[in-house]
């Protein structure tokens, strides 16, 4: 694997000024440097643009500071001296949204950049770049899969090569923009000793700390630089609201927080200011957020929501009601098992999607199929391959279990129930196998194969997926994380390569990787698609290394099914 090591450079003066990556964006724009700011630029956060269409596009920014309703100027425009122009206009900002500012821009050209601006009084933002989708005949797009990007947990380096590179037509993020927790929460340590502490000091649950929070991420250069260069297709998961967020409740969330509802109507609230995407049509719920984007005649990109609208209350290996030393070997342990296993979790009335979103998703699936496109993606939040706990009373050192037994109660459970051969992690679709098995059936009766494209776990996967029959219905790519540790970052056991465990316990997984965070660069040619899994070595340092963990090309066989077949170094090369 090669690497190559990135100087610590990314903070210009302008930068940290203006709050709004813009050394980063000339860098990438390849147009030269932005118009200069004016001395009292009230853009801190940067700009944004997202949710392209093929004649639109939504942009994005936010007044700081204001004390009052304020007239922001934006200009959408050919070239980066925003001198051609194409669309121009005005739009109020009070406290009301929180001083952001989003418009969605019509009337544009099919597959080309643009670039826009805003202006309060004399002050302009930089200028950023942005691009809508192409219509009819596409050769090749490629798209940026990101997910997780914790603010304690370490620097964003991710975002900055994305911007850097400038190989990627659209960022898609699969969601945990932001994390809800306080000082002392999951991941916070490290930013507590370098000056990325929470902001708020607490764990966000008002509409305040939301705000504050989303805030608080977007000052972050490189984040802004990521989205000064591409527009971005972006769904929430948990974080944005809560660890373990369904429609009920969350399993960080408890009754000395307040409603759930009110949270959760907070957090929406906060992510619909914040982030540069199109709302729900009117009469929709704000938490229907699952929308579908077509790239010309090469893929269909479906969003899928997960979280908020209908996901069924989460269950937990503790409602199995088994005793702590549950043994496989005992007829009566076993038995309980196999019906909690098949009775509660595979109860056929827990939903992931519900019907509504599913009878969307269908009708998406059968309108690619028509159209005779060669790919149909899916925008995934939870690991969707059957994904079962290796023995690891087998497979790991005495020392280990036992270290694992002295430490915590979740170490000593997990141990114990890999006995039982259960899935890992009942969070993702294996909590959900009867909705996973309606949504494969749907893209079976559209004729579709599926490139489910998923975040959450913080490791790099590639999965092969397989319906409960045996029908293979595709490919999943799992992206890493851009900042949030994985569980093999945590754990790391000389000697024992936990990932091949997984992987020869799992027919589904082919690849699995969880040291290194990064990104997957997906490239669409009508013929095939490749995923390069980019890598970043640390985000504990600001020098760091770049590289590739692998390289996959996704193909149909001669039966029609997606196959993923790993390339050497110079297969790669060549691609």
């Amino acid at each position: 694997m090669t690497r190559r090591t990135i100087p610590d450079t990314h903070v210009s003066r302008r930068a940290a000024l203006a709050g709004a990556g813009a050394a980063a964006v000339s860098a990438c724009a390849h147009r030269g440097p932005p118009p200069a700011l004016g001395a009292a630029a009230p853009v801190a956060h940067g700009v944004a643009s997202g949710d392209p269409l093929q004649d639109r596009v939504v942009i994005w920014t936010r007044v700081t500071p204001a004390a009052g309703p304020v007239e922001v100027a934006w200009t959408m425009a050919r070239d980066r001296d925003l001198a051609d122009v194409v669309a121009s206009g005005a739009a109020l900002t009070d406290a009301a949204r929180d001083f952001t500012v989003k418009v969605d821009v019509a009337g544009l050209e099919p597959g080309r950049a643009y670039h826009y601006g805003f202006a309060v009084g004399g002050a302009r933002s930089p200028v950023a770049r942005t691009r809508t989708l192409p219509a009819g005949p596409v050769d090749s797009f490629t798209l940026a899969v990101a997910s997780c990007a914790n603010f304690p947990a370490g620097w964003f380096h991710v975002y900055r090569h994305i911007a850097a590179r400038g190989d990627a037509d659209l960022v898609v993020f699969l969601g945990d923009y932001i994390y809800e927790y306080g000082p002392g929460g999951f991941a916070t340590g490290w930013g507590m000793r370098r000056g990325r502490a929470p902001d708020p000091p607490h764990e966000t649950v008002t509409l305040a700390d939301y705000r504050a929070r989303h805030a608080q991420y977007k000052t972050d250069p490189d984040l802004q630089a990521a989205h000064a260069v591409l527009p971005w297709i972006a769904i929430w998961d948990d974080h944005e609201t809560a660890d373990d967020s369904d429609r009920d409740g969350a399993g960080n969330h408890d009754p000395s927080e307040g409603d759930w509802s009110a949270r959760k109507r907070a957090s929406l609230q906060s992510y619909f200011e914040w982030m540069p995407v199109r709302e729900p049509a009117p009469g929709r719920a704000r938490e229907a957020l699952w929308r579908t984007f077509e790239i010309g005649d090469l893929a269909t990109l479906q969003m899928l929501e997960t979280r908020l609208s209908a996901r069924s209350p989460g269950l937990t290996w503790d409602d199995a009601g088994l005793p702590r030393d549950a043994d496989p070997n005992d007829p009566d342990d076993l038995a309980s098992m196999t019906d909690f296993v098949n009775d509660v979790v595979g109860d056929p009335g827990r939903d992931l999607l519900g019907p509504a979103q599913l009878a969307d998703v269908a009708a998406s699936l059968r309108a690619s199929a028509a159209a005779g496109k060669p790919w149909t993606l899916l925008g995934n939040q939870v690991v969707m391959a059957r994904t079962v706990s290796p023995d690891f009373t087998r497979t790991l050192p005495f020392w280990v279990r036992w270290l694992a037994k002295l430490q915590r109660r979740e170490a000593r459970q997990a141990l114990n129930l890999s006995r039982f051969g259960v899935p890992m992690n009942l969070d993702q679709w294996d909590g959900y196998p009867a909705e996973r098995e309606r949504l494969y059936a749907a893209a079976r009766d559209a004729g579709a194969q599926l490139i489910t494209l998923t975040g959450d776990s913080h490791m790099f996967f590639v999965n092969d997926l397989v319906a409960a029959d045996g029908t293979r219905m595709g490919v999943e790519l799992g992206a890493t994380s851009v900042s949030s540790p994985s569980p093999f970052n945590l754990v790391k056991v000389p000697g024992v390569d936990v990932a091949s465990q997984v992987e020869e316990a799992n027919v589904e997984v082919r690849h699995l990787s969880g040291l290194d965070r990064g990104y997957i660069a997906l490239t669409l040619t009508p013929e095939r698609a490749v995923a390069e899994l980019r890598t970043i070595d640390t985000v504990t340092r600001r020098a760091h290394a770049a590289g590739v963990d692998s390289v996959w090309e996704i193909v149909k066989d001669a039966d029609g099914a997606l196959t993923a077949t790993r390339l050497d170094r110079a297969q790669a090369r060549a691609t």
